[in-house]
């Protein structure tokens, strides 16, 4: 499955694996579905992941509209691998994948350990009201002003990392091109 069409170019190109039979299947206008491969799925989605087809993706988009045509997904190309390499690989890949659950279930029950010893604080003992431990920056600043002619660490809600408690801190911008909600 392959998003062939979006108002993000992020988006575009981006595939995701479906393993089980949609011959009788149909989906959206924007989505691509490729079927009946010679090659294993789970190799074709290893090599839709690389750099290579994202570069190759980013330097065939439409001008006007983010589009990707058939005939230019259709051009990039892929090892053709022997059966039983192909067939190592995959049984590498299902075995990390199986791993990466294990982990990940791991990590959930540890997750839940410290949250319910903090809950656990929290309830054993005194509190104190947020309110006189941190200030939340509500001082209105204008970067565009302070940083004209230089740069600055610009944090938005991109940079937040989804549950991962990481916040990247790589974005830098010139205070002229600074969007006008960057103001805390």
């Amino acid at each position: 499955f392959i998003c062939m069409s979006s108002g993000s170019r992020s988006h575009l190109g981006k595939t995701t694996l479906i393993q089980k039979n949609l011959n009788n299947h149909y989906f959206g206008g924007f989505c691509g579905v490729l079927r009946d491969t010679k090659i294993n799925p789970l190799l074709i989605q290893l090599f839709f992941q690389t750099a290579e087809y994202r570069n190759y993706i980013e330097g065939n988009v439409g001008q006007n509209i983010n589009n990707l045509k058939k005939d230019v997904l259709l051009d990039f190309k892929i090892p053709l691998l022997p059966k039983n390499i192909e067939g190592k690989i995959v049984k590498e890949i299902k075995n990390s994948e199986k791993k990466i659950v294990e982990i990940n279930e791991r990590l959930k029950s540890l997750k839940n350990k410290i949250k319910e010893e903090v809950d656990n604080l929290y309830f054993k003992n005194t509190t104190i009201n947020i309110k006189k431990i941190f200030d939340i920056n509500s001082e209105n600043q204008d970067p565009r002003l302070k940083y004209i002619n230089s740069d600055f660490t610009y944090v938005d809600i991109d940079c937040v990392g989804n549950g991962t408690g990481k916040i990247s801190f790589d974005q830098k911008m010139y205070g002229k091109n600074a969007p006008s909600r960057a103001r805390r």
